[in-house]
């Protein structure tokens, strides 16, 4: 497994200023100035475009730390570069001459359309229930490939490329922790907390696993089908204590546009308590397919008959 690619000198960064700011990295919009090494030979469903997002990860370590915290982000990265799924985003490369913290950048594609919940809610009115199952289907799908490669996302943060959707940042999630560069015990948004991510006063941060990241997926699907931000109303330190409880999810009486019985089950499953009871991701995509296709068929049944829905 080869490092990600050295794009040092290769980057400008553009604006003035960040987009972004988070507790670990500063995210700007960037240009790949180097057209010997277009991006779009590299990777083939890039927009045409020469827009990338640039991560730049702040390091508040010793120097005596650094080193060791950057051959292991390096050895991490790898395993993002490695990846390869239409609904996970692509690692394009590392830059390291854009820190003045002394630390790497990481490079992947620019997405135009931003975040899915931006791209929801500037375009509800037009989504039918048909094309929120289908974004919700290629998420399933790109969480699905990332734990068939034994990686755990564990910070949900799709985006809506011009035609599917990709999850982003899971491999800068992972880098970071394993990297020793995050300094806090919980990352992250703690709406899309699994009960056992919820630690509060512990020395050690909860491990994130396969099944909180079902936790959150379901998470994510109310807001996609309702618009509605989960807990809403309720400090993060509210939703922790709540959360923390047995039975402590989200709960329909809240949630009542989404009307689809089958689809509010499945997410009640996702919301158990035990992490073992809820269903591995692979039977979450095969409801999806089996859902999208029985909506298909049955708009087809009900278009022979002169009705649309």
């Amino acid at each position: 497994m080869s490092l990600p690619r050295d794009l040092t000198g290769q980057l400008l960064l553009v604006g003035g200023y960040a987009i972004a700011h988070g507790g670990n990295s500063d995210i700007w919009k960037g240009e790949w100035k180097n057209q010997g090494n277009s991006p779009f030979q590299v990777v083939k469903f890039l927009h045409t475009s020469w827009s990338v997002a640039v991560k730049v990860i702040k390091s508040h370590l010793l120097p005596d730390k650094a080193a060791e915290a950057n051959y292991k982000l390096q050895r991490e990265a790898r395993v993002w570069a490695a990846l390869s799924n239409p609904n996970v985003v692509p690692l394009l490369g590392m830059a390291f001459d854009l820190s003045k913290y002394g630390g790497p950048s990481l490079v992947s594609p620019w997405y135009p359309n931003g975040n899915l919940k931006r791209y929801i809610l500037r375009h509800h009115s037009h989504l039918s229930f048909r094309q929120r199952l289908e974004m919700l289907y290629q998420l399933a799908n790109g969480l699905q490939y990332l734990h068939t490669s034994d990686v755990v996302h564990g910070d949900l943060k799709p985006a809506r490329d011009s035609g599917e959707v990709v999850i982003t940042d899971f491999g800068l999630s992972r880098i970071l922790e394993v990297a020793g560069f995050t300094t806090n015990n919980v990352h992250g948004t703690v709406r899309y907390f699994a009960p056992e991510l919820c630690i509060i006063n512990s020395d050690r941060p909860p491990r994130k696993t396969k099944e909180a990241d079902v936790w959150a997926l379901a998470v994510t699907a109310t807001e996609m089908f309702s618009l509605k931000a989960p807990y809403e109303g309720a400090t993060d330190a509210a939703v922790v204590l709540y959360v923390s409880r047995n039975n402590g999810h989200l709960k329909r009486e809240h949630y009542n546009e989404i009307t689809d019985d089958d689809l509010w089950s499945l997410l009640e499953r996702c919301w158990r308590y035990e992490p073992q009871r809820r269903p591995p991701i692979d039977g979450i995509t095969e409801f999806l397919r089996i859902k999208r296709g029985a909506y298909d068929a049955k708009r087809r049944r009900q278009a022979g008959h002169g009705v649309l829905l």
